[in-house]
């Protein structure tokens, strides 16, 4: 008897130990030479511009039958293409709404797509990839293999929040506990964002910029789904073309709304409204022998703006295509064609303007920081520790993750890690009756008012996907809830948690101030 308790307790023990060592290796930290200082650079001369997009489809996946026409797989009622007769589904699995949402075909290609903009002798880069979201750790990947190719220091990867693409989270696996990410596939995809950004860098000709700006058409391509209702329907636009052929280098777009108009049934890769926002930009719109949006040419590249909110185009929205004139509400790939054409169309416009800024000389600033965030959220610790989240730690339950400011003659950049709600970047904070924290809102002033220039832009998702960025006095879990609901509202359960706003605003603010001195400086 004696015995066998001593080989129960004994195995216990090893049991606890190898899962605590798992538990440390998956935590620890993938950049431990990371520096927490702001790094910054200042440069004045001609502008440069280089860009290059390279297609980031799954090579293989294998394809499936769904049987009762849910968008989610089940062993027990749908089939499977066993194409390399291994007797396993090897799905590539979409992110975004519910899990067990596998990849049927394609319906249109994503992209890597990369602008590199030259000032001097200092270089910027943007890289844009149609997926829900890159962690901090696999971006910096990415740009210490285009730094040591290139010596580009200031790099900003973002996703444009695609609901339609492989998942790289790993939040949307065949079931609970299990990982979606296909590491395969995601070792594919940095490959081709590092050499995206490269081939970028080597096209870099003599350029002039032109900026342009709308913020009131797009106001009804967008919902708030989340009070208090604030949303930014501005749509930014910098468009560079050759000096020495006049041609279309690049054109890229920002605006805040949620990649998601096909919403959940959809089971083709995709890159939603964004395929017909770059097809109507570069080709044109033509209907009738009547040019509704002109061709621009060049490579378009997206990137997200405050999506947080929750800014979306849902199944509720009506929008009216710009050419056929026909309304579509009903999620489709027609809705997303009318959604992205009205956006090109809005672009374009913009950037033809009477007065719309256009140079080929001015000056460039960026900084960039680390920072440390708080994982509170109890299910992302769970993840991570089990490895369903690919985060490293930098401490205790403290994640690495980053904020960014540059400023391009008249126009400035802010970038954060994620989903960023709108109130926080233009205003409109408030302290609900039934939130969980009574003090004060936090993140005062709002970003933009401090931000110089005319030209203002917040990109999200950027260098990070940490998930939704609430301010703190409107965070809500706990009874009592806010608005009257009889529930708690979505958004914090996808965020790392109540700190994160608080924290990255601070951070921000910071950058601001840097960059203040550095030009007092001058």
């Amino acid at each position: 008897m004696k015995s066998f308790l001593s080989n129960t307790i004994l195995l216990l023990i090893i049991i606890f130990l190898i899962a605590a060592t798992y538990g440390v290796w998956q935590l620890k930290d993938r950049h431990p030479d990371l520096s927490w200082e702001i790094n910054s650079i200042q440069a004045e001369g001609k502008i440069r511009v280089g860009a290059a997009a390279l297609p980031i489809v799954p090579k293989y996946f294998e394809t499936w039958s769904d049987k009762n026409n849910d968008a989610q797989y089940d062993a027990n009622i749908d089939e499977f293409n066993n194409a390399n007769d291994n007797g396993k589904f090897d799905a590539i699995w979409l992110a975004g709404f519910q899990p067990r949402r596998p990849m049927q075909g394609v319906h249109d290609s994503i992209w890597a797509s990369a602008i590199v903009i030259e000032v001097g002798k200092k270089q910027i880069g943007i890289l844009s990839l149609d997926v829900i979201g890159l962690g901090n750790d696999q971006c910096w990947e990415i740009r210490k293999r285009v730094k040591e190719k290139t010596g580009v220091e200031h790099i900003y990867v973002l996703s444009t929040h695609n609901h339609q693409a492989p998942d790289l989270i790993g939040l949307w696996g065949a079931k609970e506990f299990s990982s979606g990410v296909n590491q395969d596939y995601l070792d594919y995809l940095i490959d081709q964002s590092v050499q995206s950004l490269i081939l970028a860098f080597e096209s870099r000709q003599d350029a002039r910029i032109t900026l342009g700006q709308d913020s009131i058409s797009a106001k009804v391509l967008l919902q708030d789904s989340r009070p208090p209702f604030v949303s930014n329907p501005t749509v930014n636009s910098l468009q560079a073309k050759s000096i020495r052929t006049n041609q279309t280098i690049a054109t890229l777009v920002n605006w805040g709304n949620h990649v998601e108009t096909l919403w959940d049934q959809n089971i083709e890769l995709t890159a939603d409204f964004v395929h017909y926002l770059r097809k109507g930009i570069t080709d044109g719109v033509v209907h009738e022998d009547e040019t509704i949006v002109s061709a621009q040419s060049g490579i378009c590249i997206f990137v997200p703006g405050a999506i947080g909110g929750l800014m979306t185009t849902s199944p509720d929205l009506s929008i009216r295509h710009p050419a056929t004139k026909v309304v579509y509400t009903k999620p489709s790939f027609d809705k997303a064609e009318a959604q992205g054409y009205a956006l090109a169309k809005i672009v374009t416009e913009s950037l033809q303007q009477e007065g719309a800024p256009c140079f080929f000389h001015t000056t460039l600033t960026s900084h960039q920081q680390a920072i440390e965030l708080p994982l509170s959220n109890t299910n992302f610790r769970l993840g991570a520790y089990l490895g369903l989240l690919d985060r490293g730690t930098t401490s205790w339950m403290q994640v690495r993750s980053e904020v960014g400011f540059w400023q391009l003659g008249p126009a400035s950049f802010m970038h954060v890690p994620g989903e960023l709600y709108p109130e926080l970047f233009i205003g409109g904070i408030e302290e609900p009756e039934g939130a969980d924290f009574a003090n004060l809102a936090l993140e005062v002033p709002s970003l933009q008012s401090v931000m110089p220039g005319k030209y203002r832009w917040l990109m999200g998702l950027s260098n990070d996907m940490v998930g939704y960025i609430v301010p703190r006095s409107q965070w809500d879990v706990e009874a009592p809830f806010t608005y009257d609901k009889s529930e708690a509202p979505y958004g914090e359960g996808m965020s790392l948690g109540p700190e994160t706003a608080p924290k990255i605003h601070a951070a921000l603010l910071s950058l601001l101030a840097r960059s203040s001195q550095l030009e007092e400086g001058n």
